[in-house]
């Protein structure tokens, strides 16, 4: 079977240094187009980084042939070439879908946002009470609105091959997982037990009073500070020293 290379609809090159800092690739949620995910990448690319926001299918067309056969967007190539770390970014089922793809891509960090897909979850809502389990950001309400499939938490879940496999993953590349702490989509608890299968060293950032769309929540400032902080720490030899408490007061 011929590989076929994800499509990337949305890239926003690095800016404000001479350098890209790494690559980001973005994996979005069920239901969202990439231009939820245009404020993200926005401010990650004005802090340096390169950030491929990926078209990915619904998940009952995503199975192993599908997470064997899936190379990185053409967009990324060159990059890489330049010496760009790798980091993938999955939110909601995409969280899944980084999870399953990090060694395979030979990601060098991974971060996770809301991860699901894993379970139905409950569908008996109207739209206001669906956005409203998956933000509190009144721009990306407006968003979710216009521009996405509000059935498709309820409706879409990964097929059994796709849970096994994740079961079977364990990274030891740096990974950062952010979860609201209020989530009803996917409960705290077992998101947590997630993200430590995934990854047992994982940074687990959770927010308090956050819902399910961690990334692009009314924090999505705060978090996207946290994910650069994590990334710069990850990038190469800290510069940032703890300075251990004097030993004697300085007489006034």
């Amino acid at each position: 079977m011929t590989r076929a290379a994800l499509q990337a609809s949305v890239v926003h090159t690095f800016r404000n240094t001479v350098r890209s800092r790494g690559v980001l690739v973005v994996f979005p949620g069920r239901g969202e187009s990439t231009e939820l995910y245009e404020r993200l990448g926005d401010r990650l690319s004005y802090d340096g980084y390169d950030v491929v926001v990926a078209d990915l299918p619904a998940l009952d067309e995503i199975d192993g042939t599908w997470i064997d056969d899936v190379t990185a967007p053409d967009a990324i190539a060159q990059r890489q070439a330049d010496g760009g770390r790798l980091t993938l970014v999955g939110s909601d089922s995409g969280a899944v879908i980084a999870a399953l793809l990090a060694s395979r891509w030979g990601a060098d960090a991974l971060v996770l946002g809301g991860i699901g897909g894993i379970d139905h979850a409950s569908d008996d809502r109207t739209d206001e009470e669906r956005i409203a389990a998956r933000t509190s950001c009144p721009v990306h309400r407006g968003r979710l609105a216009a521009g996405a499939d509000l059935t498709a938490v309820g409706e879409q879940t990964f097929g059994f091959e796709v849970v096994r496999r994740l079961q079977d993953v364990s990274l030891d590349i740096p990974t950062l997982a952010v979860h609201g702490a209020d989530d009803t989509i996917t409960l705290l608890d077992d998101a947590v037990d997630l993200y430590r299968a995934v990854a047992k060293d994982a940074e687990v950032v959770v927010v308090d009073g956050g819902v399910h769309d961690a990334l692009n929540d009314v924090t999505h400032r705060t978090v996207s500070a946290e994910l650069v902080q994590f990334l710069e720490r990850k990038g190469g030899r800290s510069i940032i020293r703890a300075v251990a408490p004097a030993t004697t007061d300085v007489a006034a």
